[in-house]
């Protein structure tokens, strides 16, 4: 992966990290260079999934470096790398470059990476995109050797002295041992001569050099073996950020340096900060829940307008949103574990009154704030409530079974809701509860406030909340140039649901 974002972009880069650092703890970049690049992250629990998509457009360059295979490695072991899906296009055979045996100094054969995919911890990446004045463009690229041996990123000079370096034999004792045989014979030889104060000076001195010369040899050795680690280390998977940064010097100091002679440059310049961050070899995270857009409703309005209805809500990790139709009203209220069937405190299972009465003690003295805010649906850009759920359509045989097709085809099939257990309630065409986290919907709201995504006539961003019913997935999308993104929560079944949610002034209930 070798990609270059310009200054224009790297703000949406950035607020796209800080988002998926607000879901997930780890990051999970796939890149392709035709595709572009996917940043996703998915929370412990599995309930909040966020994804977001930069095409190739989005960046100054967007190319991936050849994967480089050693040839001591079997075909096999090339052919299993090529269907780990980091590649593709199709067969391995049309994705290897043959290299003569002149072009090919290393005798390494040489695949095609369409594909790069990586785990990397959110924090890492968080803190080295840090505000940055004067930034020209950030460079990001892989280097380092995977999982399978593979290497990729490094230049062939580069891989070609660490190898030198690693086949390098260790310094040999053989020298030390020569000259402490000379120490010997020469000891030997004053051992013959007579004891005198001269020939125990000499023997000092020669023994103290001995003893100089044997910690420099194991010193040698040592430094030897940790720029040795050092190198073994630098082969791991790695993407560096490399920063390029322009700085001015001020007018006042630049008009003093020229009065004085001065080279004014020596006070700005171009300067580059790279940071390398460790990443694992991952497979990536994929969607399984069903998020069909054809038989969703649709909220189409500024992120600004969800902020100022969510924002009023402290000291609470999920919200209960309630869209009724009738009313043309939607509701957002602080939700609590308390508020779920089965779910309070004192709802049955009590082995007596009394037990029941310090229960219910405990949950008066330990009542919650609960807070509600509400808008009518023609502050919405596009309201759009599917109100025909669950309506069985008259269909049209024609010749064959097979062949059926339906005049007002409902997409929402009752029998194919009763055999998967997704039962809508029964005023789902009248009112939808969706409680889900306001953690992450709030992430979401947020980046499409701060960045230029899909434009409104008052300038705003716009984001596009897609829903069902409660038990079913919502979406949070939003969409601008070369650049698209997606929140998935999951939301609580209606049937745990209790029925003590106050909206304008009269209980709800769903199911």
């Amino acid at each position: 992966m070798d990609i270059t974002i310009p200054p224009h972009n790297l703000k949406r880069f950035t607020a796209a990290i800080t988002c998926l650092g607000k879901i997930g703890k780890d990051l999970y970049l796939s890149f392709d260079p035709l595709d572009g690049l996917v940043l996703s992250s998915l929370n412990e629990a599995k309930s909040a999934f966020g994804k977001f998509h930069f095409d190739s457009t989005f960046f100054d360059r967007c190319s991936a470096p050849a994967v480089v295979v050693s040839a001591s490695r079997s075909s096999a072991s090339a052919s299993s790398f090529l269907g780990r899906g980091r590649n593709t296009n199709g067969g391995g055979s049309n994705n290897t470059n043959n290299h003569n045996s002149e072009e090919d100094e290393d005798d390494e054969d040489f695949y095609d990476s369409s594909r790069y995919v990586c785990r990397v911890p959110v924090r890492s990446v968080h803190s080295v995109l840090r505000p940055r004045k004067g930034v020209c463009h950030l460079r990001i690229r892989s280097e380092g050797t995977d999982d399978s041996g593979n290497h990729f990123g490094l230049k062939n000079g580069k891989r070609r002295r660490r190898r030198n370096n690693r086949q390098q034999p260790r310094r040999d004792e053989g020298v030390g041992h020569e000259e402490g045989g000379d120490d010997n014979n020469d000891e030997q030889e004053e051992e013959r001569r007579p004891y005198s104060s001269s020939a125990r000076r000499r023997k000092k001195r020669r023994s103290n050099k001995k003893n100089n010369s044997d910690n420099n040899n194991n010193t040698a050795g040592n430094d030897k073996q940790s720029s040795s680690a050092a190198e073994k280390g630098n082969d791991k998977m790695m993407l560096s950020f490399e920063f390029v940064i322009e700085r001015t010097a001020p007018n006042q100091n630049r008009n003093n340096n020229v009065m004085e002679g001065v080279n004014s440059s020596s006070t700005g310049g171009t300067f580059r900060v790279l940071h390398k961050v460790g990443v694992t070899d991952a497979n990536g995270i994929t969607l399984s829940a069903s998020t069909r857009k054809r038989d969703r409703s649709e909220i189409v309005s500024p992120p600004k307008l969800w902020l100022r209805l969510l924002d009023p809500l402290r000291r609470t990790a999920e919200v209960a949103l309630t869209v009724d139709d009738e009313l043309k009203v939607v509701t957002a209220t602080s939700f609590h574990p308390v508020e779920m069937q089965g779910g309070g405190v004192g709802g049955g299972g009590g082995n007596g009154s009394e037990e029941n009465a310090v229960l219910q003690a405990a949950a008066a003295k330990a009542a919650v704030l609960k807070t509600e805010t509400s808008t009518g649906t023609e502050e919405f850009d596009e309201y759009d409530f599917r109100n025909n759920r669950g309506r069985k359509k008259k269909r049209r045989r024609r010749g064959n079974d097979d062949d059926d097709e339906d005049s007002d085809d409902d997409d929402n099939n009752e029998d194919d809701e009763e055999r998967a257990g997704d039962k809508a309630p029964p005023d789902v065409n009248q009112k939808v509860i969706l409680v889900f986290s306001i953690k992450e919907a709030k992430a979401m709201l947020q980046f499409c406030a701060q960045t230029n995504s899909t434009f409104h006539d008052d300038g705003d961003a716009l984001s596009i909340l897609s829903f069902h019913w409660g038990g079913k997935p919502i979406v949070i999308e939003t969409d601008g140039d070369s650049f698209s993104g997606e929140l998935v929560l999951a939301t609580l079944h209606h049937g745990m649901i209790a029925s003590n949610i106050t909206v304008g002034g009269r209980r709800e209930s769903s199911g």
